[in-house]
Formats: structure tokens, sequence, C-alpha cells
């Protein structure tokens, strides 16, 4: 087998440069692209020198054991977290590694051309390292959806409402913009899905009160960044937020899909007492 010095440059620039970008958006450091480069271009040095070494088996993979600490330590040029950025990139590395083999073992390559590099295949190196790509997408895309509900969690709470006689649990989001104040009775405004108005109404009873002809219900002007507009609200029988009670709370009805975008069919009021 011939081995294509182009090949394993490119190779290793692309697949180590994604393992440390990914090593650092997951402990939520903001990688810079130089010292990314600098470190990957280690790795790829070592590769280089590696089929030139007698090493082969348990004893090539723990000769580049040390190598992935220094790569990690460059990554920011400090030792910060460096036993935690290790090991998130030594996971990163099996886990393209595994990939990269059951690639190969489609491409009927063996594991000792694969790990060295000296393979020849029908299917052009471009297509080898797309699918790379794609996967080290997947991936940041799973690591975002997990920052993102974690981050979202901080603001769900537990709803409790009574109306009409009748209790139900909800999820809400404490919404920082929504510090809607009723102007007749100055109480805060909590804002509901207006489908949820059908586990305390029947279809006759919701028009009353969105006409604002029945349960105390009347209309608030509201200013929001997509312009003016009106808003019904009406009283609750009682309110609680991770089963504390809330005092004169009023809900607002949105014809928005709150879930959608929130998580929650609440928005909850930072004027309230949580």
């Amino acid at each position: 087998m011939t081995v294509v010095v182009e090949y394993v440059i490119l190779d290793n620039m692309v697949i180590n440069s994604l393992l440390l970008y990914l090593t650092a958006i997951t402990l939520r450091l903001t990688p810079k692209w130089r010292l990314v480069l600098l470190s990957a271009g280690v790795g790829t040095a070592f590769a280089l020198a590696s089929p030139l070494l007698p090493l082969t088996g348990i004893t090539a993979i723990l000769v580049k054991l040390p190598v992935g600490l220094i790569m990690v330590t460059l990554l920011e040029m400090n030792a910060r977290k460096l036993a935690l950025k290790y090991v998130v990139f030594l996971l990163y590395t099996f886990c393209f590694g595994g990939a990269l083999m059951g690639l190969f073992w489609y491409l009927e390559v063996t594991a000792e051309q694969a790990l060295s590099f000296n393979y020849n295949t029908e299917i052009p190196v471009g297509a080898v390292l797309l699918a790379i790509v794609i996967l080290a997408w997947l991936i940041k895309a799973g690591i975002n959806s997990v920052y993102v509900r974690r981050a979202g969690a901080c603001f769900l709470h537990k709803v409790s409402v009574t109306v009409n006689g009748k209790t139900v649990q909800m999820q809400g989001f404490l919404d920082s913009g929504n510090r809607l104040t009723d102007p007749v009775t100055n109480a805060p405004v909590v804002v509901v899905e207006a489908d949820v108005l059908s586990k305390w109404f029947n279809a006759e009873e919701s028009i009353k009160l969105l006409s604002g002809k029945a349960y105390g219900a009347h209309m608030m002007s509201i200013r929001s960044v997509s312009g003016n507009g009106r808003m019904v609200v009406f009283s609750a029988d009682k309110v609680e937020v991770d089963g504390k009670p809330q005092d004169r709370v009023l809900l607002g009805v949105s014809t928005k899909k709150l879930e959608k975008v929130f998580g929650a069919k609440v928005l909850l009021n930072p004027l309230l007492s949580l």
C-alpha cells in the first residue's frame, strides 16, 4: 500500500480540529481557531511520523495518549480544566474512531490499514471527510440541545391553577419579559395558551369569557415587541407555583402557541412571589 501524504495531512487536520472543537464547546470554552489548528497540527505531525516508528497494537495507542494530552493543553495554552479536557477529548476520539472503523469495515479496509492511514479505496477522500463533518455536526447539535434544555429548566416551574372549580397542573416558564400588570386591579398577569381554557370551560363558556361577558373577564391593552394589542384577563380561584399560593393574580389569554417557544403553556410573571 502507498501512503498518500496529502491524504494523511488532510484527514488528520480535519478530524483533529473537529475533535478539539467539540471538546471546547462541550466544556463551554471559546475555541480559538489558531490554537485549534496549532493543536491539530501537532497531532498531524505525529501521524506523519508514526509509520516510521516500530509501534503496533496497544503500544501504538499508549504512545498516542501523551500526544493527546499535549493537544488539549495547546487548545487553550494553559492547564485549566486539563484533566476534564483530556477525558472529553479521549471520549470523542473513541467515538469518532468507532465510527471510522465501521466505515472502513464497510469499505473492506483492514483495521491495520485504517490505523496507519495506508488505505486505497474507490470512495473519494472527500466523501469520507464529509461523513466525519456530518457526524461532528450531529454531535454539536446534540450538545447545543442539552445546554438549551438545561438553561430552560432553570426557568421552569410547576403551576397549579384552579378555575371554575377545576384544577389543572401545568408547567410554567418564568418569562423576565412578561411584566404585565392589569391597570384595573394592579395585579400581575400570568399568560396562558387559549387552548387551556377547554380544561376549565365548555365551548359556550369559553366564548362568553373571551367576549368579556362572564367570570369577571375584561380586556386590557398590552404592548410587546411585535406591536400593541388587547388581551382578555380574568381571575382564577387559586394559583400555586411550586406549591406556593399566589395572591392577586390574573390570567391573560394568549392565542399564540407558547409551548413551541417556551416549552410551557404558561408564562409566569416575575412580579409573583416565587
